[in-house]
C-alpha cells in the first residue's frame, strides 16, 4: 500500500522539507484534506490577529512514498 508525506516549499527552485516530522498519510485525498485544513486553520489565526499571512496552497506538495 502506497504511503503519502507533505512536504513545504522552502526558499529555491526545488527546495522541498517535509512537514509534520515525518507523518504520513494513507491516501492522496486524506493528505490533500490536512493541507486544507491547516491553511484554513492559519487564515482563522490571522482573521483573528495572531498571524499577519498565511500560507497558499502552491507551497505544498503530496509526496508518494514507499
Amino acid at each position: 500500500m502506497a504511503l503519502y508525506k507533505i512536504q513545504r516549499q522552502l526558499y529555491g527552485v526545488d527546495n522541498w522539507e517535509d512537514e509534520n516530522e515525518g507523518q504520513t498519510y494513507t491516501s492522496f485525498k486524506e493528505a490533500k484534506e490536512e493541507i486544507k485544513e491547516f491553511i484554513a486553520d492559519c487564515q482563522l489565526a490571522c482573521h483573528l490577529g495572531y498571524m499577519t499571512d498565511y500560507p497558499k496552497y502552491s507551497e505544498f506538495r503530496i509526496k508518494k512514498i514507499g
